[in-house]
C-alpha cells in the first residue's frame, strides 16, 4: 500500500481504468482497488468500431467482427443488420488491456 495517493478508484474495468489513464497524463498519483481484476464478464464484450479507435484497442483482441444480430422471442425471430458493424471482445482482456494503459501512466498500483 502506498503511503500517500491523491486519488483513489475502485475498480479496474473500463470506467476505472481509463479514469486513471486520464488522470495519470495529468500527472495526478493515483490508486486502483479492485479484488476481482481480472475477470470474464458475461454482460459486454460487443464494442463499437468507435470504441475500438477510442481506446486504441490492439487489433489481436478483436475476436469476430458482428455485422448482424439474430433476436428470437416467442418464435418471432429478426435478424437485425449493425450499421457500423461491431465487435465482439473478451471483457477479461479488454479490461487489461486498459489496465496496463493506466499503469504505464504512471506510478500507480493495483490493490485487491
Amino acid at each position: 500500500m502506498p503511503n500517500s495517493f491523491e486519488v483513489g478508484i475502485v475498480g479496474a474495468g473500463v470506467a476505472g481504468a481509463s479514469c486513471a489513464q486520464v488522470l495519470g497524463e495529468a500527472g495526478v498519483d493515483v490508486a486502483i482497488f479492485d479484488q476481482s481484476h481480472p475477470r470474464e464478464k458475461p454482460c459486454g464484450g460487443l464494442i463499437k468500431k468507435r470504441i475500438v479507435e477510442e481506446f486504441d484497442v490492439p487489433e489481436e483482441l478483436l475476436e469476430n467482427e458482428a455485422k448482424w444480430v439474430l433476436a428470437e422471442r416467442f418464435k418471432f425471430r429478426v435478424k437485425l443488420s449493425l450499421k457500423p458493424s461491431m465487435f465482439l471482445i473478451s471483457r477479461r482482456d479488454f479490461d487489461y488491456c486498459l489496465l496496463q494503459k493506466a499503469l504505464r501512466e504512471q506510478e500507480c498500483e493495483v490493490f485487491q
